[in-house]
């Protein structure tokens, strides 16, 4: 993806890190992180294409909207737009939530 500018990492997960970028505005970059001493990182690929199939498929107003990907190895790449929400409000919210319905389940 050309004019693709890569930032500070806002995040990292089992099969990669996630950067805060610039692509026609403000983007998320997930690169998928491949492992020097596993010589197999089959796993990793695919999983990677599955996630991109599914993106590529969903569009929905509670989703982060997919914008792009490079499929050319070593540089695996997810581009979407950039959510404002942290991941951490959404599990203390969720946490909240779940508190609540626990706590007042005989009034729903």
């Amino acid at each position: 993806m050309e004019n693709l500018f890569i930032g500070e990492i806002i995040g990292r997960g089992t099969f990669g890190t996630v950067y805060r970028g610039k692509w026609h505005g403000e983007v998320a970059i997930k690169r998928i992180d491949f492992d020097p001493e596993d010589v197999d990182d089959s796993i990793r690929v695919e999983a990677f294409k599955r996630e991109v199939a599914l993106l590529h498929k969903t569009r929905h107003e509670n989703l982060v909207l997919f914008m792009g990907a490079c499929m050319k190895a070593p540089d695996l790449a997810i581009v979407t737009q950039l959510s404002r929400v942290s991941v951490l409000f959404l599990c203390m919210s969720l946490h909240l939530y779940l508190i609540f319905c626990f706590t007042f389940k005989e009034f729903l």
